[in-house]
């Protein structure tokens, strides 16, 4: 009589286990998931130990392994008839609690439409619920990830202490993309940095992906969206209601210290004040204090660029190894309109692509142009016509039509394929030592630079012009690209 009792508790355990192997949502499984062994090992994907989970979803026949390549094809169709499980109960892997997240890579699937990826079982714990992934996507080699966050699943349970044994029940179900039929190549679990490394893409700006960072500064329904021209418009007025904050949580984008400043370029807003620009969170750092920028630049067509140097700030302590999760915590900023603000661009950028954002290519503008040399021409024989874009001269003299350009507020450069400097103009006297360059951008040499050539054309309009490489002054103008704000430009 004991004997027969013991046989049915050895029993009993088994047909328990097997009654509920082709339900999704059962009880959790009753395996002991907490024990070790002395040949345990570390989980590694073997094809062959994962099996159908749920034959109403998917049969055995339509399961097909590949030990060499180590990888599961599966002919099905159906939402989450993907359904793979792995499940034994004599199983000598462990986990470790640095693996933080369960990872499937294949190729063929959904992932487009909602619903089309979820998990069951993990490690034997079951809660009835459709858990959803905390990412998926497709990699630039095709291959397409989905990767729960174990401790976001409300399944981890059996994945609390180091070294658990994987002897409970974990099952998923996947959907195959039009094709019917998805391959995968791995399952398993991953570190944070092997997740990162994984699924990690270069930070871009996705307008949908920022919003409001202080519904006490500015609420949802002031801030529209137009993905096809990709920017933010944000209509509230008010010192620093312009306050976004990008949705960190379970971003895949990454940060690498060569991209030295946080940029903002948009129109519309007020940059009088350097309070009216503050940075409170970057990456999840916050000090406590209000951050202004390092720089606010307005171009000539109105766009403007706010820009902070994130070594600078304060709250660089999340973004200080060579490469960074943006995931690590938000990102806030609070800057100023009168009416509203339209945002092109929210990001990080090298000092090169700063310099090209808030620089942009010389064009003649009139009134930036006055005296070079008031003992030869004042102010008050000088006049503007902005209409013409002309300016007017009344100032004779050897040489007296001295004009130099607004060096020290300009954002205009010069490219090397722009060999001369020239003045178009009428009503000069063009013979020899009528016409001098004495400073380029910045350099002179106590020299009185005669033109290269004098033109008249036939409608009156007389060209001056100068061969920059020909003057002796061309040290501030040899480079590819050269900001024309190093100095003074001065003729006469």
């Amino acid at each position: 009589m004991k004997k027969r009792t013991l046989l049915i508790l050895l029993v009993a355990p088994w047909l328990a286990l097997a009654a509920h192997a082709n339900d999704d949502t059962t009880s959790d499984d009753t395996t002991d998931t907490g024990s070790t062994e002395s040949t345990s090992t570390a989980y590694q994907f073997v094809c062959t130990d994962w099996t159908t989970g749920d034959t109403s979803r998917l049969t055995a026949d339509k399961i097909t392994t590949d030990s060499e390549a180590n990888t599961i094809t599966v002919s099905v169709t159906g939402a989450n008839n993907v359904a793979l499980q792995y499940w034994n109960s004599s199983s000598t892997y462990t986990w470790a609690d640095s693996l933080t997240y369960l990872v499937v890579k294949a190729k063929g699937l959904d992932l487009e439409t909602s619903g089309s990826s979820y998990l069951w079982f993990l490690n034997g714990k079951n809660s009835g619920t459709n858990v959803e992934p905390t990412y998926q996507g497709t990699l630039d080699d095709g291959t397409q990830v989905v990767a729960w966050k174990i401790a976001s699943t409300g399944l981890s349970a059996n994945l609390s202490t180091d070294g658990t044994a994987l002897t409970g029940r974990t099952l998923f179900g996947l959907t195959t993309d039009s094709g019917g039929v998805a391959t995968v190549s791995y399952i398993g679990f991953l570190s944070d940095n092997e997740y990162f490394d994984l699924v990690k893409a270069p930070y871009q700006f996705v307008c949908t992906e920022w919003s409001s960072g202080d519904t006490s500064r500015v609420t949802s329904d002031s801030i529209t969206y137009d993905s096809d021209a990709n920017t933010i418009t944000v209509a509230k007025s008010g010192s620093n209601n312009v306050a976004l904050t990008h949705a960190y949580s379970g971003t895949t984008y990454y940060w690498t210290s060569d991209l030295e400043y946080l940029v903002v370029v948009a129109t519309g807003l007020n940059l009088t004040a350097t309070t009216n620009s503050y940075l409170w969170w970057l990456n999840g750092k916050n000090a406590n204090s209000q951050v202004e920028p390092t720089s606010t630049t307005t171009l000539s067509d109105g766009t403007q660029v706010v820009a902070w140097k994130i070594a600078d700030t304060g709250l660089s302590a999340n973004l200080s190894s060579d490469t960074c999760s943006l995931a690590t915590g938000k990102t806030i900023f609070g800057l100023t309109t009168d009416s509203a603000a339209v945002i092109s661009y929210i990001g990080y950028v090298s000092e090169d692509d700063l310099w090209d954002l808030t620089h942009e290519p010389y064009q003649f503008v009139c009134t930036e142009w006055s005296s070079g040399d008031t003992g030869r021409v004042t102010s008050e024989s000088i006049t503007y016509d902005t209409a013409a874009n002309t300016i007017t001269v009344a100032k004779t003299g050897d040489n007296n039509v001295a004009l130099t350009h607004d060096y020290s507020n300009t954002l205009y450069y010069w490219t090397s394929d722009l060999e001369y400097l020239v003045v178009a103009a009428k009503g000069l006297d063009l013979s020899s030592g009528k016409s001098y360059l004495w400073w380029l951008n910045g350099k002179n040499t106590g020299s009185q630079v005669e033109p290269t050539s004098t033109t008249t054309l036939s409608d009156g309009t007389q060209v001056v012009a100068w061969k920059i490489a020909s003057t002796g002054l061309n040290a501030n103008l040899s480079s590819d690209t050269c900001s024309l704000a190093t100095g003074k430009t001065i003729f006469g």
